[in-house]
Order: C-alpha cells, then structure tokens, then sequence
C-alpha cells in the first residue's frame, strides 16, 4: 500500500511531465511545419515572380545589334523609329518589317530591310566595307567632285562642282562665238563663189580672209576653253585618287616603366603607334 502511494504520487508527477514535454514538443513541430510552410510558400511566390518576368521578357522579346567595326550609328525605321549605337540591345518590341541602315565614317552605308518577330531573341551582325580611294576616283570619273563627297570631302566636293561649271559655261560660250563666225566664214565664202565679175570676186576676197581670221581664231579659243574643262575633269579624278583620307587607327599604347638614372625613381613611357 506505500509502494503504491509513493508509486502513485511519482507517477502523477511523471505523467504531468511527461503531459507537458509532448505539449512542448508538440509546439515547437507545430512552429517548425509553420516556418517550413512559411518558407516554401515565399519560394513558390518568388519563383513565380521571376518565371513571369522571363516569360514577360521572352514574349517582348529583344534585338542584339553587332557590327563589324563597331561604333556604326544604326538606324531603325518602322512602326517604332529607333537610332543607337553598335553594340547595342533593344529591348522594344519589334514586329514586322524594318528599314536598317548603318553609317560610319570612312565606310560604304549599310542598308537592308529586316523582319523581326516578337518572343525570340534575334542577333542581327552588320559588316560594313571600307570606302576606298580607287571608288572615289570612278565617281569623279563620272561627275567631278562626286568622289570627294563619297570621300566625305563636301568642301573640296563643292569646289570641283563649281570649277567643272564655270570651265563648262565659259566652253559653252566659247563653243556658240566659234559657230557663229565659222557660218560667218561659210557664208562670206558663198557669196565669194557667186560673184559673176572679177571685180566683185576681189572686194569679197579680203573679207572672205577676214572672216576666215575670226573663224580660226575663235575655233582656237574654242579647243583652249575645252581644253581646260578636260583638265579639271582629270585634275578632279586624280585629287579624289591621291588625296583620299585614310581613317587613322590607334594599333597600340604599350607602357614601358624604367627606373631612372639618379635611381630615385621611375619612368613611365607611352608609344602610340598610328
């Protein structure tokens, strides 16, 4: 009977313990499954987020402009008129077809029609050829002072247009003086070869010479003055062909650090190379 009652009041201590520790434990699962459900449903959140920003971003899709060289101003001409430099990304939505055209200096403009879909992302590679000297000089072959301006040389372009038009219109009227005294001449001859009397054959025979003097004269004005258009012509096409200018390109900037003489000290040393 002892035994039992100091069993009995042990073990309803034991039990009321033991009560408490399952609740406790029970607590702190029950926290734990909270902070787990907590945290999942944060991930679930983010990952959603971020799966709709990239679903977003893919639907908008984008453009990746590289050129060959770079540093081309492109321009975008379509439902949406855009102007950047390469190398660049777009991050506007472009649909359908677009005018592009890349321009640097020294080099032939870039043009082509180019058709961007919506939700990919494209990758559109410009490469540009070098303007040369020996396709200015065909142009000024063509048109005097079209090569300089091929060439980028709008002044000495100018200068050359002006040169050709002035030498053109003082041929010009040279070219007019020159036919009307040689039908001056035609016409002094005429009237020398229907003479009926001597008479007559002797007085037009002086100004049928005279007008024969003007007539070379003018006919030699006429080649000196078409002479000096055929001049600017090849003037022009060897100024476009000579002095062409070449675009300058930085090769190098090695640096060389050498101690120096008083061994105070160093020097830093630059070389450019052009």
């Amino acid at each position: 009977m002892e035994k039992i009652l100091r069993g009995g009041r042990g073990a309803l201590f034991y039990r009321k313990e033991k009560r408490l520790g399952a609740a406790a434990y029970k607590t702190k699962t029950a926290k734990r499954k909270g902070i787990r459900v907590h945290l999942i449903f944060r991930l679930t959140v983010l990952w959603i987020l971020l799966a709709s920003a990239a679903y977003a971003q893919t639907e908008s899709g984008g453009v990746t402009i590289a050129s060959r060289p770079s540093g081309c101003t492109v321009h975008i001409l379509g439902d949406i008129e855009l102007v950047t430099t390469t190398p660049a990304t777009i991050t506007e939505q472009l649909r359908g077809t677009y005018l592009v055209s890349a321009t640097r200096p020294g080099y032939e403009t870039w043009t082509q029609q180019v058709v961007f879909s919506p939700g990919s992302l494209q990758k559109l590679t410009i490469e540009l050829s070098p303007r040369t000297r020996a396709k200015a000089a065909l142009r000024s072959l063509v048109i005097p002072g079209w090569g300089q301006y091929y060439a980028g040389e709008k002044s000495r372009s100018a200068l050359w247009g002006v040169a050709l038009a002035t030498s053109g219109i003082v041929a010009g009227v040279y070219e007019v003086r020159y036919r009307d005294r040689k039908g001056d001449w035609e016409d002094g001859l005429e009237r020398f070869d229907r003479a009926e009397t001597v008479t007559e054959k002797e007085l037009l025979q002086d100004e049928v010479y005279e007008l024969q003097d003007r007539a070379y004269e003018a006919e030699s004005d006429r080649r000196l003055t078409w002479g000096i258009v055929a001049g600017v012509w090849a003037i022009n096409v060897l100024d476009a062909l000579i002095f062409f200018p070449e675009e300058k390109k930085l090769t190098g900037v090695p640096l060389t650090i050498q101690p120096s003489r008083d061994g105070t000290g160093s020097r830093a040393t630059f070389t450019f190379t052009f």
